[in-house]
């Protein structure tokens, strides 16, 4: 498995690109990453998921908890893109609305080829 994070501060928000496989042996480790950032920094987290090639029913539901609790906490997690399998799966599930998107405006421009 291959799952890789890529992390830009910003002065408003932290974007962070995940690349690879999120299952349920890493996506533990994505939700300890992204809380620590979150908390640490105490700017919204904007992540980009357009990278991802595949995730399991774990993982999305992982990342579904990981955005309650940032909430709770009164802290900020939000998608700038999701990958076509992760969208996939996220409708599947019925957590698509779990998964917070952010407007275009919130993020850097992310230009695709």
């Amino acid at each position: 498995m291959y799952l890789s994070m890529f992390v830009r501060r910003y002065d408003d928000h932290i974007l962070v690109d995940v690349a690879g496989e999120v299952d349920i042996n890493s996506a533990p480790w994505l939700e300890q990453r992204l809380l620590n950032l979150l908390w640490e920094n105490g700017t919204p987290l904007l992540v980009d998921l357009f990278s991802i090639t595949f995730i399991d029913c774990f993982a999305i539901r992982l990342l579904a908890e990981t955005c309650r609790q940032a909430d709770q906490q009164a802290c900020s997690i939000q998608f700038v893109a999701l990958s076509e399998t992760v969208q996939r799966l996220a409708e599947l599930t019925g957590l698509t609305g779990d998964l917070p998107l952010a407007g275009r405006s919130a993020a850097r421009p992310i230009v695709r080829a």
